[in-house]
C-alpha cells in the first residue's frame, strides 16, 4: 500500500471523528492501519489470497465499476442493487450511491452490516492489493482504490478481532492431514517405487508442513501430486524437497511451493537420492494405506489401498476459508464496531462529485458555432468521469476532453468521441472510459454546430474558443466569454478516498494482463502431435543445426533409435554445395564426425541425447518410441536459401522424403512428428526485419506442411520446436523476436504448431570461434529439445517461462513471470548479466535501474501446479512516451562466448537434471528473450 498523505494516526484521528469514532477506538484504528502498512500477518495472507483470484479479481472490478455509476431504476432486478462478489465467491446484491442517495436502502438494511463488511471489504481488498502489488499504488487516482478500501479493511479487521474470542468463530485456515498424523519414526527404506497415498486432498490447498523419517544418508525426497481419472492416479507435478537423515519437521519456506486441487492425490518417489523414507511393516494405524506401481512411473492404478505398511510420512495441507460461522461470527461480534465497518462502507459509497458546465439538464436551444469549446473553470484535483449530459440539435459526433492551458495557449489532452442521436444524452461513466481530468485541466468538446446553445443569462459557466471555425485541438484565448449558454456538462467523481471508475478501468485492463496465458497449456485441438512406430524429427537450421566445429560424445550407436547410413547430416544425392549423399541405407542412431555442406567437419548434434531424453521420459508412461533422426541444415545460411523455395529447402523435403521410403521398405508405419529449429545466426548478422523473417518462418512451416501431404507422407502437421540465438543478437534482433512472436500461445497470436524449448544464451560452452556449440552444449541442448518433445506427446505445450505483465506505476516498476517453479537469479549456469539481462528504453533513452530483486512467488490458480513470481526495480525517472521492456537482447552474460552476444541471469528452479560425460547439468527454464511495452500508471 502506497503511504497515506497524513500520517497514520492523523489519518485514524480525523476519519475517527466522521466515524464519531471514541478515542481508544481511534487508536486501535491507527495501529491496525500501521500493522497494514508494515506489511503484517493479515497482509500475507490477502496477499496470497489476491494474487491466486486474477480472474475473481477482474470480475469483481467489473461489479465495480457498474455499481459505482448504476441507476435507481438499473440493476439485473431493476431495483438499483447491483451484483458485488467477494473473494471466496459469495454474490451479493448492493444497493448503487445513486439508490442510497435518493433514500433508498441502505447496505445494511438490504444486506445485513456483517454480510456487507465480508462481501464489500473483502473484494475492496482484492482491489487495494492488485494496486498495492500490481502498481504499488503510487497513481494519484489509483491512490483512492487503496486508501478507500484499507479504511474498510481496518474496519472489518476490527470485526475480525472482536469476533475471534468467540467459540463459534472458524479458524481462517483450514487444514488436511495426509499420512501419519502422529510423528513419523524409524523402519526399514521404502523401495525405489511410486505411491500414492489413499486419500484425497478435500480442497485446493497448499503444503504447510512435511514430517518424514530418512533412515538413510541426507539427501532429497520427490513429492508428487496426482490426479485420479477412474482407476488411475497420474502424475501432475513433482517436486523435490531436500531432506536430513532422521526425522524432519519441514515448514513452508523450507521446500518449494507445492500446491494441489480439490480431489487429486499427495505421493511420493520412494529413493529419489541417497536419502530414503521409512516404511514400517505391520503397522495398520495413523495411515490411510496406499497405492503403488513399479519403478517411477507417470501413473499408479487404483485397487484396494495397502494397509499392512505404514510409510513414516505426514503433510499437513492448508487452505484459507471464510465460512458460514464465521460470518455469523461476526454478526455477533461488538456492536461499536460492527457500526463503524458499517459507516465506512457507507462512506465509500458516498461519491464527492465536481461537475462542470451546466448545472441543471440541458434542454434545446439554437445552433452554435462551428468551433471547439472549452469551459473557463478548471478543476482542482484529479477526477474521472461519471456522466456527460449534452443536447444535440442534430445527430453526430461529440468529442468531448480534457483541455491543458499554458498562458493563452488551450490545447486538448485526450478526449473520447461519442456517436449520439438528436436530443438529450445522458452518457453513463461505462462510456467515458479514459476520460479524466488533472488539476488544473478543463472541460472542453467538439461536435460542429450539434450542441446546442441558448442566449440565458443563468446558469453559464463561461468558455474558451477560437476566433475562427473548424476542428481545432488548439487554439489561442485570452478571455473567458459569456454570450451564451452551452447545454452540455460533465460530472465527474473526486479520487480522494473513494473508488474512481476510470482507475478502475485502468486497473482492470493492466491486471487482466498479467492473466493473458489463461492457463490454457493443453494444445490446440487438431494439433495432437503425431505419432507413429516410427516417428522422425528432424533438425533443421545452419551451422549449430548440423554441428559445425563439435567433437563427438555419443559415439555408441542406439540399439533402437535409427538415422541414415552415411550420418545423421545426410545430403540430397546432386544438391549443391551437398558432401555427404544419401546411399539409400539406415544404420542405427550414432553421432560421428561428418562434413555435410563442405562447410568443415561437424559433430555431435542434439539427436542422440533428445532421444535418449524423450525416451526415458516417455517409458515412464508406458510408451517405448522408435525415432528416427536427422539434421537437413547448412552452415552460414540464411532464411532466404533454407527457408520454402530456397535453394537448400529441397534437403529438408528429401529427408523426409526418404525416411517415409525406408520404413515402408521395413513394412513399418512412419510419420514426421516434429522439427527442430535451430537458426537465425546469419539473419541476426545482416538484421533482416523482423516482419521479412517472420513471413519466411511462416511460409516454410505452411510449405513444408503442404509438401508432406502431396508426398503421401502425412495429412498431420509436424510441431516446431524452436531455440533463439544469442549470436549477434545486438546487431539485429528480429529473427529472434519473430521466433518469439511465432511461440506465443494462440490466444495471444502465436501459432498452434510452434513452442519455444530454449533461449539459446543457456548454451555457453562455445567451441573458441564464438558462433560453434561444444559438443556438450549440443548433448545439453538435445536433452532440453527431448524433454520437450515427451511433454507434446502427453498433449501439452512445453514448459517454459513466459513473460506476463509489465507495469510501472511512477518510477516503480515489476515484471511478472509465469513458470512452472519460481523464478531465481542464478549466475552460476550462465555467469551474471548487466542488470540481470533487463533493459528499460522510452522515447526519452534508456533508463538506469537500481534496487533489482525477485519477489515472493505466489501459486497459479489458472495454471496448477505453477507458480507467478514478480521481478521488481526502481527506474530513475518517470517514464515517458513508448516505453519499452528488454530482457537478453542488450548484455551479454560473463559466460557467453558469442560474437555482440547477449542473454540474462533469470532463470525458474525446475529441478530437472541431465548428466554428460559424467556431469550433472542443470535443465532449469531460462527467462526467454522479450521486447514488450510497459503498461505505465502515472
Amino acid at each position: 500500500m502506497a503511504a497515506l498523505p497524513l500520517t497514520n494516526p492523523e489519518f485514524a484521528a480525523q476519519f475517527g471523528a466522521l466515524l464519531d469514532l471514541s478515542a481508544p477506538d481511534q487508536a486501535a484504528l491507527a495501529a491496525l492501519l500501521d500493522r497494514w502498512a508494515q506489511g503484517g500477518a493479515g497482509v500475507a495472507v490477502a496477499a496470497g489470497r489476491s494474487a491466486n483470484t486474477n480472474v475473481a479479481l477482474n470480475d469483481f472490478l467489473r461489479q465495480a465499476i457498474e455499481w459505482y455509476a448504476g441507476a435507481v431504476d438499473g440493476g439485473p432486478e431493476g431495483d438499483g442493487r447491483y451484483p458485488l462478489t467477494d473473494s471466496v465467491g459469495n454474490t451479493y446484491l448492493v444497493p448503487s450511491p445513486a439508490v442510497v442517495a435518493e433514500g433508498g436502502p441502505d447496505i445494511v438494511a438490504a444486506v445485513g452490516t456483517a454480510e456487507a463488511a465480508a462481501a464489500l471489504a473483502s473484494a475492496a481488498q482484492v482491489a487495494a492489493e492488485a494496486a498495492a502489488a500490481n502498481a504499488n499504488a503510487k497513481a494519484t487516482a489509483a491512490q483512492g482504490v487503496v486508501d478507500s478500501a484499507a479504511t474498510v479493511i481496518a474496519a472489518k479487521d476490527q470485526a475480525v478481532a472482536a469476533a475471534a474470542t468467540t467459540t463459534d468463530l472458524d479458524a481462517l485456515r483450514s487444514t488436511q492431514t495426509i499420512g501419519r498424523a502422529a510423528t513419523p519414526i524409524t523402519g526399514s527404506n521404502l523401495g525405489a517405487n511410486t505411491y500414492y497415498l489413499a486419500q484425497p486432498i478435500t480442497r485446493a490447498s497448499r503444503v504447510r508442513t512435511i514430517r518424514v523419517f530418512n533412515p538413510g544418508p541426507a539427501g532429497s525426497i520427490r513429492l508428487l501430486v496426482g490426479a485420479r481419472s477412474g482407476s488411475t492416479i497420474s502424475e501432475v507435478s513433482d517436486t523435490v524437497v531436500p531432506i536430513a537423515s532422521g526425522l524432519n519437521v519441514l515448514t513452508s519456506g523450507q521446500f518449494p511451493a507445492i500446491t494441489a486441487l480439490a480431489g487429486q492425490y499427495v505421493g511420493i518417489y520412494g529413493q529419489s537420492t541417497s536419502a530414503r523414507i521409512a516404511v514400517t511393516a505391520g503397522a495398520a494405524t495413523d495411515h490411510p494405506g496406499y497405492y503403488s506401481a513399479a519403478g517411477d512411473v507417470n501413473s499408479v492404478a487404483v485397487g484396494s489401498p495397502v494397509t499392512a505398511n505404514r510409510i513414516e510420512i505426514g503433510i499437513d495441507w492448508e487452505a484459507v476459508t471464510v465460512t458460514e460461522v464465521r460470518v455469523a461470527g461476526i454478526e455477533g461480534a461488538v456492536s461499536a464496531t460492527q457500526a463503524a465497518a458499517s459507516k465506512a462502507l457507507l462512506a465509500l459509497a458516498e461519491p464527492s462529485e465536481v461537475r462542470m458546465g451546466r448545472a441543471g439538464t440541458p434542454v434545446t436551444g439554437s445552433t452554435g458555432a462551428d468551433r471547439p469549446f472549452v469551459f473557463g473553470d478548471s478543476f482542482n484535483g484529479p477526477t474521472a468521469a461519471l456522466e456527460v449530459g449534452v443536447f444535440m440539435l442534430a445527430a453526430g459526433n461529440l468529442r468531448v476532453g480534457a483541455w491543458s492551458r499554458n498562458g493563452d495557449v488551450l490545447t486538448e489532452e485526450r478526449s473520447v468521441t461519442l456517436a449520439l442521436p438528436a436530443g438529450l444524452n445522458i452518457i453513463p461513466a461505462a462510456s467515458l472510459s479514459g476520460l479524466y481530468f488533472e488539476p488544473g485541466e478543463h472541460l472542453g468538446y467538439y461536435a460542429g454546430t450539434a450542441v446546442a446553445v441558448s442566449g440565458s443569462a443563468s446558469d453559464n459557466g463561461g468558455y474558451f474558443t477560437p476566433s475562427t471555425t473548424g476542428n481545432a485541438t488548439s487554439f489561442t484565448d485570452s478571455a473567458v466569454s459569456t454570450g451564451v449558454r452551452l447545454e452540455i456538462y460533465v460530472r465527474t467523481v473526486v479520487s480522494e478516498f473513494r473508488d474512481i471508475p476510470a482507475r478502475l478501468s485502468e486497473l482492470e485492463d493492466v491486471v487482466g494482463s498479467f492473466s493473458s496465458t489463461g492457463g490454457v497449456f493443453a494444445l490446440t485441438d487438431g494439433y495432437a502431435m503425431a505419432t507413429a512406430a516410427r516417428r522422425h524429427v528432424l533438425g533443421y537450421g545452419q551451422s549449430n543445426d548440423i554441428a559445425r566445429g563439435a567433437s563427438v560424445i555419443n559415439g555408441v550407436a542406439s540399439v533402437r533409435h535409427l538415422t541414415f547410413n552415411v550420418g545423421v547430416c545426410m545430403t540430397k544425392p546432386g544438391l549443391s554445395d551437398g558432401n555427404l549423399p544419401d546411399d539409400g541405407a539406415k544404420k542405427f542412431l550414432v553421432e560421428s564426425v561428418t562434413n555435410p555442406d563442405g562447410g568443415g567437419n561437424c559433430g555431435q548434434t542434439k539427436h542422440w541425447t533428445a532421444a535418449l531424453e524423450a525416451t526415458r521420459r516417455l517409458a515412464r508412461t508406458g510408451v517405448t518410441p522408435t525415432f528416427f533422426r536427422s539434421s537437413a541444415g547448412k552452415g552460414g545460411t540464411g532464411i532466404s536459401t533454407i527457408g520454402y523455395g530456397g535453394a537448400w529447402y529441397a534437403n529438408l523435403r528429401y529427408h523426409a522424403q526418404r525416411a517415409k521410403a525406408l520404413a515402408a521398405a521395413d513394412g513399418v508405419a512412419y510419420c514426421v512428428s516434429a522439427v527442430e529449429f535451430d537458426h537465425g545466426e546469419t539473419d541476426q548478422a545482416n538484421n533482416i526485419a523482423k516482419a521479412t523473417y517472420s513471413a519466411a518462418i511462416d511460409a516454410l512451416i505452411d510449405g513444408f506442411a503442404a509438401d508432406l501431404v502431396t508426398d503421401g507422407v502425412q495429412t498431420a502437421r509436424p510441431h516446431w520446436l524452436f531455440t533463439t540465438s544469442p549470436y549477434q543478437i545486438k546487431t539485429g534482433a528480429g529473427p529472434s523476436l519473430a521466433i518469439m512472436d511465432h511461440c506465443a500461445l494462440p490466444a495471444d497470436g502465436g501459432r498452434p504448431d510452434c513452442h519455444l524449448v530454449l533461449p539459446g544464451y543457456r548454451l555457453i560452452d562455445e567451441n573458441g570461434d564464438n558462433t560453434h556449440l561444444t559438443a556438450v552444449s549440443q548433448a545439453l541442448k538435445g536433452h532440453y529439445y527431448g524433454r520437450a518433445e515427451a511433454q507434446l506427446e502427453a498433449g501439452r505445450v512445453p514448459d517454459r517461462v513466459w513473460w506476463e505483465g509489465i507495469v510501472a506505476v511512477g518510477t516503480q516498476l515489476t515484471a511478472w513471470l509465469l513458470a512452472p517453479k519460481p523464478i531465481e537469479i542464478n549466475t552460476t549456469l550462465c555467469g551474471a548479466t548487466t542488470d540481470h539481462g533487463i533493459k528499460v528504453v522510452d522515447a526519452t533513452g534508456t533508463l538506469t535501474l537500481s534496487a533489482m530483486a525477485v519477489g515472493m512467488p505466489i501459486a497459479a490458480d489458472d495454471v496448477p501446479g505453477w507458480v507467478r513470481t514478480p521481478f521488481t526495480m526502481t527506474l530513475n525517472r518517470s517514464l515517458g512516451a513508448n516505453p519499452v521492456f528488454r530482457y537478453a537482447l542488450d548484455y551479454a552474460n560473463a559466460l557467453l562466448g558469442a560474437t555482440n552476444g547477449a542473454g540474462g541471469d533469470l532463470f525458474d528452479t525446475t529441478a530437472d537434471t541431465c548428466v554428460i560425460s559424467g556431469v550433472t547439468h542443470s535443465m532449469a527454464h531460462p527467462a526467454p528473450v522479450c521486447s514488450r511495452p510497459i503498461s505505465a500508471i502515472d
